[in-house]
């Protein structure tokens, strides 16, 4: 497959793939040129691209747009990135829940 179409693969959540995923999958071979490929050819380089998103730490969280709104405020009044006030939120729950277990 071409770069172009695993970077479209690679925009697709990272959840049990459903109808809408194999219609996104689809529209990226459309947009392709022209070349068709078989779901499993496709399932399994979906599987490459999210193995390799794992490896880089990549997280994709669906959120409510309120509370997305309110960590951008957050992070904003911080003075830092949202991917950095939400990497520093995580690791402070996890270290105060793991405190709370020892």
């Amino acid at each position: 497959m071409n770069e172009e179409l695993k970077k479209k693969l690679a925009m697709i959540p990272d959840e049990t793939p459903d109808e809408l995923d194999r219609q996104i999958a689809l529209e990226a071979q459309s947009e392709n040129d022209g070349t068709t490929y078989a779901w499993n050819d496709v399932k399994e380089e979906l599987k490459e691209v999210r193995e390799a998103r794992k490896k880089k730490g990549d997280l994709h969280v669906r959120i409510a747009a309120s509370l997305h709104e309110e960590i951008i405020d957050e992070a904003q009044n911080e003075g830092i990135s949202l991917n950095q006030y939400v990497a520093t939120a995580l690791a402070y729950y996890i270290g105060h829940n793991q405190a709370k277990q020892a």
